[in-house]
This record gives C-alpha cells, structure tokens and sequence, in this order.
C-alpha cells in the first residue's frame, strides 16, 4: 500500500527535498502544491536601491549658525550595510538671503562628531546648494559616488554649512545601495 508523501503526519515527514545541498542561511519556501524552493529570502533585496527616511520636523539645518554645527545636522542610523548612492534635501521654508551648502559624512562607531568621513558627489565634498531665490519647499537630490560605504554601526550626518540666513528644517531622504 502507498501512501502520498503530502497526506503524512508531521511526525511521519522528514527534513525537506534537498536540504543536504542547501546553502546556508537559505529557506525553503513551499509552493502549496506539495513542492517548493531553496532560496535566499533577501535575495530580492540585494543590488537593489532602499530608501531611508528621515524628516526633521524640529532641527534648522539652514539657520546660518555655521560651519557644521551641531544644530545644523540630521542624523540617520544605518539598518544594513551598503553604500549611500543618493541624497535629497527638502527645504520646508525659505533659506533666506544666502545659499546653504548641504554636506554628508559618515560617523563609524566609537567616533565623535567631528571624526567624521566625508562622502563626495563629483569629488566635492559640498554634495549640495540650496538656492536662496528659491522659496519654499525647495527639494535639491544627488548621487553620491565617493566614500559612501556604511555598517550598520555607521550613522550618516547631513550638515550644512551654516550660510542661509534663515530657519528652516528640512527633510531628508537616503538612498542606499544594499550590498
């Protein structure tokens, strides 16, 4: 008499199909019809941009209180380890009437602020200007392409030069590259 595999009790089944030949850190994944797959469940993340976030609803990067000032920075934990291959900014209010330099630098851990890697877009380290005869809600973006490989003990500071002459708080998106 046989017995089809898909009706045993679990205490009657084995390990499944091929899991001697599985790489590490794979899973299987059943496909309902009794079969299934090996796979990396992060396989669909890898070489593939994430966006990370975050807003400052409180912090003026922009307020002209100078060259990298602590008040004029955000901060950003990185959850996994890639390189930082784009930047946006978004000015809420008016910068006032000078343009402010946005810069990107990365914190390894046990490092204090002012320990900080630079990143470039282009070779420079100014990645961006936010123009003073813009206004309001003013959004300017970059590729970084230099000195962007962060851990995840790493955090990424955004920081302007101090030079708009007026508040504003400013949101901002990472772009990272999973490796």
């Amino acid at each position: 008499m046989s017995s089809v595999h898909k009706n045993l009790a679990d205490s009657q089944l084995h390990e499944p199909k091929g899991v001697a030949s599985a790489a590490s850190g794979n899973v299987y994944t059943a496909d309902g019809a009794g079969s299934g797959t090996w796979s990396d469940p992060f396989s669909s993340l890898n070489n593939k941009n994430i966006v990370v976030l975050s807003t400052i609803n409180e912090t003026d990067m922009v307020n002209g209180v100078g060259s990298g000032a602590i008040t004029d920075t955000a901060y950003i934990s990185i959850p996994i380890a890639g390189k930082i291959v784009g930047i946006s900014v978004t000015a809420i209010n008016d910068v006032g009437t000078n343009n402010s330099v946005i810069s990107v630098g990365k914190i390894s851990s046990g490092n204090a602020f002012g320990a900080k890697t630079n990143m470039t877009s282009g070779g420079s380290t100014s990645i961006l200007t936010l123009d003073h005869t813009v206004g309001t809600n003013q959004t300017v973006s970059a590729v970084i392409d230099g000195s962007n490989d962060v851990l995840t003990t790493d955090v990424v500071c955004i920081y302007s030069d101090g030079g708009g002459t007026a508040n504003s708080p400013c949101a901002v998106s990472l772009i990272l590259d999973v490796s």
